[in-house]
């Protein structure tokens, strides 16, 4: 065994054992999900560039949101996105603020994630890799509301189907006896001014959507949302996941993560590593801050796990 693992060992059975402190980096509490298929590659995903602590941008880098200028990167890119694909803009920001107030890390009673508020399955067909960054949503979600509006025929109705699903959308149009639910009815009339059944029966033919009469939108955009701020950016939690290191901090997980990725032999050389609020495996219900590498599957992290055991490091595959 190399000097370094004995001491990635020791350094990690001490942590998990209790006796020594762990690092600290972006925390996240885990949340429930399915057991993905097994995934043939077995080496673990090349960490993605624009994932940093406190930025998060589109692929490609084009247009990011920072932690330090929110607000301004949230309303700039809600005016940006709208325009490029051709919805209204004010209508966009009223429907994200009922959605979520802005906030990129909302997580909602029934699951659906970020500013957005983008489904598990909604955002795996929409092709939506993260509904926690809030840029690829903003994004994201401008396309599906341009889409359903040119499916259903107006924003009012793209609305009610972006609330109430798109099945449900087609039977309401289908038959006028449907009740659509109190939730979609109110969703719906927050945010355009006028009810489900007017926009299918008799909808308006202009809506007034700015937010503040005259004023520049993102100045009311701003004003709206004066005093919404988020302190981190969440990430999504992996089905599965590898722990290397665990702390009851966030930074000394972080710490205790960057060693063992040193003392790993290049195994994790380039790989993305989490740090996720869960509970240890065998250590009862309390929880840590664990230093994770993702997994879809148990197969695959067992995998993983295996080849670091063989390298004398230390690790415990978990189900998040």
């Amino acid at each position: 065994m190399f000097p370094a693992m004995r001491r990635g060992v020791l350094c990690l059975f001490l942590v998990v054992c209790g006796l020594a402190p762990v690092p600290e980096v972006r925390a996240q509490d885990a949340t429930p999900a399915a057991e993905g298929a097994m995934v043939p590659e077995l080496r673990p995903r090349e960490r993605p560039e624009n994932l940093g602590r406190e930025v998060r941008c589109t692929e490609g880098g084009d247009h990011c949101i920072a932690l330090d200028t929110y607000l301004d990167d949230v309303c700039g890119l809600i005016e940006t996105a709208s325009d490029e694909v051709g919805i209204d803009t004010g209508f966009f920001a009223r429907l994200l603020w009922k959605e979520s107030l802005f906030d990129a890390t909302a997580i909602s009673p029934a699951g659906a994630q970020g500013i957005a508020q983008f489904m598990p399955g909604t955002a795996v067909l929409r092709g939506l890799a993260d509904p926690f960054n809030p840029a690829e949503a903003i994004f994201a979600s401008a396309t599906y509301l341009a889409e359903l509006s040119e499916r259903f025929g107006n924003l009012g109705l793209a609305a009610a189907a972006y609330n109430g699903g798109e099945a449900r959308m087609e039977r309401f149009l289908a038959n006028s006896d449907t009740i659509l639910p109190g939730e979609t009815q109110d969703y719906v009339a927050s945010i355009t001014g006028h009810t489900a059944r007017a926009w299918r029966d008799t909808p308006p033919e202009t809506v007034d959507y700015r937010l503040d009469g005259e004023t520049p939108f993102e100045n009311a955009c701003l004003t709206q949302a004066e005093g919404r701020s988020i302190r981190e950016f969440r990430d999504p939690v992996p089905p599965w996941g590898v722990i290397v290191a665990a702390a009851r901090r966030p930074g000394t997980a972080e710490v205790f993560a960057e060693r063992a990725r040193s003392d790993s032999a290049g195994i994790l050389d380039g790989v993305e590593v989490n740090i996720v609020r869960s509970a240890l495996p065998g250590r009862g219900s309390g929880r840590q801050y664990t230093a994770q590498v993702p997994a879809q599957s148990r197969d695959e992290a067992r995998a993983l796990c295996r080849r670091l055991q063989a390298r004398g490091g230390f690790c415990l595959v978990t189900r998040n």
